[in-house]
């Protein structure tokens, strides 16, 4: 995420809001300005953190590791590979 572009798309009414749980640098800092908007929702990286996401997650990757075995391409490759 360009959190520049953002702030600025925020104060210009580019955007009228966002919600963000992912941040260019984790830790956020303190004085990012991203933190002082109104139009702007934050968590501490906690997106997936219900069972039933952590559920699908394991599930997505046991089956990627399944396809693969299989010689098959994942469905969610954390690359690609070039031929």
């Amino acid at each position: 995420m360009d959190e520049a572009a953002l702030y600025e798309a925020l104060t210009t009414g580019k955007l009228g809001a966002a919600g963000l749980d992912v941040f260019e640098d984790e830790p956020v800092d303190p004085n990012n300005p991203l933190l002082k908007l109104e139009n702007v929702a934050l968590s501490p990286h906690l997106g997936t953190s219900v069972q039933e996401t952590r559920v699908r997650m394991a599930v997505t990757a046991a089956a990627d590791v399944i396809r693969v075995l299989r010689s098959e391409d994942p469905t969610y490759p954390l690359f690609k590979l070039s031929a």
